[in-house]
C-alpha cells in the first residue's frame, strides 16, 4: 500500500505539482522522486495501525485471563491431596483446543499409583486376603490366619521372606510416621519392623528383637535389567530371591564394584555386567502381589476423548502381560486391558499386536522402520506401546510431531516422563509441565472446555482484531487518491491516538474473555464440537483473507458514502456545508459504529 501511494504521489507530482509552486514553492533539488521516497516513509507511519502494538499487548491479556479459568475452576480440583489445577504457561491456551495426539502414561497417570499389599506367595504356598468375604472390613487388607502361625512358629522360609521385604528397598523412615511403602508396610504388620537407616546399615525390629544389617551393596534397578514379573491375576507382583555368598568372593566383587562405579568411562555397562554376575543361582522365596487400580472416570475420559477425535497412545514401561494384569482382575490378552478403560471398543474393527526380538520382527524405532511405524500406528484408533524406555517416549512423541505436523500433547506423573513432556529427563514431571492436575479425568474438562474456549475466543479476537485495524487502515488508503498522496491523515489526532487504546479495546477484551458459543455441558454432550480446532478452520489463511475483503468492502463503505454525501453541498447562504474536519469526524464516527456492531455480531454472549 505504501509503495502504490508512493508511485501516486510521483505521478502527481509530474502532472499537478507545478500548479501548487506559486504558493508552496519548493527547495532546490526537491524533485519529485524525492517526494516519492518522503511519502514512503511518510505512510509505512501512518499506516503502521494494520499491525499495532496493542495487538500484543491484547493477546498476553487473553492468554493471562483463559490461564487464570484453569487454576479457578473448581471442577479440577482434587480435595483429597489438596491439589487445584495449575496453568504453568499463559502462552499454549489456545492450543488446547487443537489437540491431535495424547501420549500417556500408565501408573499413576491413568492408575491411582496407590499399592495395596493384597496377597503373596511364600516357599510354593499362596496366602490370600478376605476376599471372599462380603462382610470383611475393607480397611483390613490383608490378613490370614496361617500366615500369622507360620511367623509365630518361627518359619524360617517366612522369616527370610520378611526380612528381605525389610531389608531391600530404599524407603526412608521418620520416628512417629507410618511407612508410606505397602511391602514395608506388610513386613512392619508381620513382625519385621524397618525402624532405620544409614549409607551402611538398617536398624530392624524382628519379632520384638533389635537388630543391624550391615549394608554392604545395593543394586539399584533400572530399565535395561528389569526385574520385574507377573502372576496373571490382576496385580502387580514382585520375586524375592536370595542367596548366601562366599565372604572372598565377595570381598573381590565389592573391590570391582567400587572400580566400575567411580570410572568414568562406560561406568553404566560395567556395573550392569557386575550385577548380572551376583544377580545368578538365586533361591526363589515367593512372590508378593499389589494391586493398582485405575483413577476414577478414566474409561468416560477416554471414550469422550475418542469422540473428539483425539488419538489416544499410552507409552507404559511395562511388559505388555503387565500391562494388562493392572487394570481388572482376571485377564490373559492385551485386548482386555484396552477395553475396560475404553482404550478399545467394541465397534473397532481389528485388534492386533505387534512384538518381536529382532530387527525383521519389528524394531519400530530404529530409522529405517520408523515411518512405516507411524503409518501403521496413525491408521489405528488407539496404540499402547509397551516396555518403552523414558526415552523412546520422547522419541515417539518427536516422532508424530515431526511428520504429522499436529499439536500434541503429553502427560505423566513422574520424571520418568519428563523426557516425553519437555524432552529432557532430570526434574519431576510436574515442574516440567505447561499444565498440572491431580486426575486424568480432569483432562477432558481441560481440552473439551478450557481448550476449545480459548482457541474459539482467540481466533475470534484475531479475525476480529484484523478486521478493525484493515478497516481503519484502508480508509486511510482511499483517502490517499483525493488530497494529492500527500500522507495527509483522514482521522482526527486523538482519534486515531485512542481508537486501539480505548475505543475498540474493551468489546474486544471484553468478548475474547467471557464469550462461550455452548455452554460447557454441551461441550461434553457433544465433544465432536472439538474437532474444528483440530482442522484449524476458525482462523486459517482462507479465514484470513475473508477477513481482509470484508474489511475491504467495509473501508469502501465508510470512506466513500460520508464523502458522497458532503460533496459539493453549501447551505443557503453559499457557504461549505462540511470541511475537511466535518469529514473526518464523521468518517470515524460511522467507522465506530461498525466495528461496535460487528462485535457484537461476532459474540455468542451478548453482554454489551
Amino acid at each position: 500500500m505504501c509503495l502504490i501511494l508512493a508511485i501516486g504521489n510521483y505521478i502527481w507530482e509530474i502532472n499537478n505539482g507545478s500548479n501548487f509552486t506559486v504558493f508552496l514553492p519548493r527547495e532546490d533539488g526537491n524533485s519529485a522522486g524525492f517526494s516519492a521516497f518522503l511519502t514512503f516513509w511518510s505512510y509505512v507511519i501512518i499506516l503502521n495501525t494494520v499491525v499495532p502494538i496493542s495487538l500484543y499487548v491484547s493477546v498476553e491479556i487473553i492468554r493471562l485471563g483463559n490461564s487464570f479459568y484453569i487454576d479457578w475452576d473448581r471442577k479440577m480440583y482434587y480435595s483429597r491431596s489438596d491439589t487445584p489445577a495449575e496453568a504453568r504457561t499463559t502462552t499454549l491456551n489456545e492450543e488446547l483446543g487443537q489437540i491431535k495426539y495424547v501420549f500417556s502414561d500408565k501408573t499413576g497417570t491413568l492408575t491411582q499409583n496407590i499399592m495395596t499389599f493384597n496377597k503373596c506367595s511364600i516357599n510354593g504356598k499362596s496366602y490370600a486376603d478376605f476376599s471372599f468375604n462380603p462382610l470383611a472390613d475393607p480397611r483390613f487388607m490383608f490378613y490370614d490366619h496361617s500366615l500369622v502361625e507360620a511367623v509365630k512358629l518361627e518359619n524360617p522360609e517366612v522369616h527370610a521372606f520378611f526380612r528381605l521385604l525389610a531389608l531391600c528397598h530404599t524407603v526412608m523412615a521418620e520416628e512417629k510416621k507410618e511407612d508410606e511403602g505397602a511391602l514395608v508396610t506388610a513386613a512392619r504388620n508381620f513382625g519385621f519392623v524397618f525402624r532405620s537407616r544409614t549409607p551402611d546399615s538398617i536398624s530392624v525390629v524382628e519379632m520384638g528383637n533389635q537388630r543391624s544389617y550391615e549394608l554392604l551393596a545395593i543394586l539399584d534397578f533400572n530399565n535395561v535389567r528389569k526385574r520385574m514379573s507377573v502372576i496373571g491375576e490382576g496385580l502387580r507382583t514382585l520375586a524375592l530371591a536370595y542367596k548366601d555368598l562366599d565372604e572372598e568372593y565377595f570381598s573381590q566383587w565389592k573391590q570391582r564394584h567400587h572400580e566400575a562405579s567411580t570410572t568414568l568411562e562406560d561406568k553404566e555397562s560395567k556395573l550392569d555386567e557386575l550385577y548380572e554376575e551376583i544377580e545368578k543361582d538365586l533361591l526363589l522365596l515367593g512372590a508378593t502381589a499389589i494391586e493398582d487400580k485405575l483413577q476414577d472416570g478414566v474409561p468416560q475420559t477416554i471414550e469422550q476423548l475418542a469422540k473428539a477425535d483425539i488419538k489416544i497412545w499410552v507409552l507404559t514401561g511395562d511388559k505388555q502381560a503387565l500391562f494388562v494384569a493392572t487394570f481388572v482382575c482376571v485377564i490373559e490378552t492385551a485386548e482386555n486391558i484396552g477395553y475396560s478403560c475404553n482404550l478399545l471398543r467394541e465397534e473397532m474393527n481389528e485388534i492386533f499386536i505387534i512384538s518381536g526380538h529382532s530387527p525383521e520382527d519389528a524394531y519400530a524405532l530404529e530409522s529405517s522402520m520408523e515411518l512405516e511405524f507411524l503409518r501403521t500406528a496413525c491408521l489405528c484408533k488407539a496404540v499402547i506401546c509397551c516396555r518403552v524406555t523414558p526415552l523412546q517416549k520422547a522419541q515417539v512423541v518427536e516422532l508424530v510431531k515431526k511428520y504429522k505436523k499436529a499439536v500434541t500433547l503429553a502427560i505423566g506423573d513422574g520424571a520418568n516422563d519428563v523426557s516425553m513432556i519437555k524432552g529432557q529427563e532430570g526434574m519431576q514431571a510436574v515442574l516440567s509441565s505447561d499444565y498440572s492436575f491431580a486426575q486424568f479425568r480432569f483432562l477432558q474438562r481441560l481440552l473439551l472446555v478450557h481448550g476449545r474456549w480459548s482457541y474459539l475466543r482467540m481466533c475470534k479476537f484475531l479475525r476480529y482484531f484484523f478486521y478493525k485495524n484493515f478497516t481503519f487502515t484502508f480508509v486511510h488508503f482511499w483517502f490517499g487518491f483525493f488530497c494529492g498522496f500527500s500522507a495527509q491523515t483522514v482521522y482526527d489526532e486523538w482519534f486515531i491516538t485512542l481508537y486501539n487504546l480505548m475505543y475498540t479495546a474493551l468489546p474486544v477484551l471484553g468478548m475474547s474473555l467471557f464469550d462461550q458459543d455452548v455452554d460447557e455441558m454441551w461441550s461434553f454432550q457433544h465433544p465432536q464440537l472439538y474437532i474444528p480446532g483440530q482442522l484449524n478452520l476458525y482462523f486459517s489463511k482462507k479465514a484470513f483473507f475473508k477477513c481482509a475483503i470484508h474489511s475491504c468492502y467495509c473501508s469502501l463503505v465508510l470512506f466513500f458514502i460520508p464523502y458522497a454525501a458532503l460533496q459539493d453541498t453549501v447551505r443557503d447562504d453559499g457557504k461549505d456545508v462540511a470541511d475537511y474536519q466535518s469529514f473526518a469526524l464523521l468518517t470515524q464516527t460511522c467507522l465506530l459504529f461498525a466495528v461496535s456492531i460487528q462485535v457484537w455480531r461476532s459474540s455468542h454472549s451478548f453482554y454489551f
